[in-house]
């Protein structure tokens, strides 16, 4: 972990491409969502993960090629948001394995 010169308090560097060699300098987007309380509910072929106020929710896929479209990265997170319970989204933002 890092430390600034003038806090006790550590924190992370994230994208990991800037912490160096230091692999605890280092968080996933699973971790930050299930220590901020999102419900986490898995299948076999992805995991999806809501806010405690339903507004908000994320779908990981489990790793694998998308074979109709086998050009195209793979979209591994979607986060979507709404600003109504059980409404449409107002947002969604795809992420593929590679994004730092």
């Amino acid at each position: 972990m890092t430390h600034h010169p003038r806090s006790r308090q550590p924190y992370l560097i994230v994208p990991r491409y800037l912490a160096g060699p230091d692999p605890d300098a280092t968080t996933t987007a699973a971790h930050v969502l299930q220590a901020t309380g999102w419900h986490t509910e898995h299948t076999p072929d992805h995991t999806d993960y809501s806010d405690p106020g339903g507004l908000r929710q994320a779908r990981h896929l489990a790793d694998g090629a998308d074979l109709r479209r086998p050009e195209q990265p793979l979209m591994t997170w979607e986060f979507t948001a709404s600003p109504v319970h059980g409404g449409p989204a107002a947002w969604t933002a795809w992420f593929c394995r590679d994004t730092p």
